[in-house]
């Protein structure tokens, strides 16, 4: 993923829609932001991202923003439970599969 972006680009590539919102909005905390973050970057991306900080700062912000969260919230969130178990297994399904 690149690692500068500009705010139109980051408005066209991460707005988080309404329907999105309502699987964001349930959940707290790192989870929260965790989920917002990869949801968006899958979409945009085609995948999941190897390693938590390869998501630039800019797009965490913004993201962050959107679900009234705090970034910092991010660093965080728990790469190692059962969540991303469940996106790792998505993205080795995906991988196998294309």
């Amino acid at each position: 993923m690149k690692r500068n972006w500009e705010l139109d680009e980051l408005i066209e590539h991460f707005t988080i829609l309404p329907n999105e919102m309502s699987l964001i909005e349930n959940k707290t905390g790192e989870t929260k932001i965790g989920f917002a973050v990869l949801l968006k970057f899958f979409q945009n991306e085609a995948r999941f991202p190897s390693h938590k900080f390869e998501v630039p700062k800019a797009v965490i912000a913004y993201i962050a923003k959107q679900i009234y969260s705090e970034p910092e919230l991010y660093a965080g969130y728990d790469w190692t439970g059962r969540s991303i178990t469940r996106w790792e297994q998505k993205r080795s399904n995906l991988s196998l599969s294309g």
